[in-house]
């Protein structure tokens, strides 16, 4: 199982796919786990969406999620 992305919808499906039993690799294409909730969570009054992408990457670890940084995906195809 892959899970091409390292945003909050990665992680959640990351975790998902581990939790029932699963062994998906998530790639993200920069060296931080968050995307654009990460980004947004540095704006004044947005502390927690921070912490909340930050505890989903935190959390796909423990579970042993395999997660490569810098990796960027390109060309998928379906089918």
């Amino acid at each position: 199982m892959l899970a091409a992305v390292g945003g909050i919808g990665g992680l959640e499906a990351a975790i998902t796919l581990k939790e029932i039993g699963h062994n998906p690799i998530l790639c993200e294409a920069s060296d931080v786990l968050g995307g654009q909730f990460l980004l947004a969570g540095e704006a004044p009054r947005k502390a927690e969406m921070k912490l909340a992408v930050e505890s989903m990457g935190e959390k796909a670890k423990c579970l042993g999620v395999d997660i490569r940084m810098n990796i960027f995906m390109s060309g998928l195809q379906t089918g």
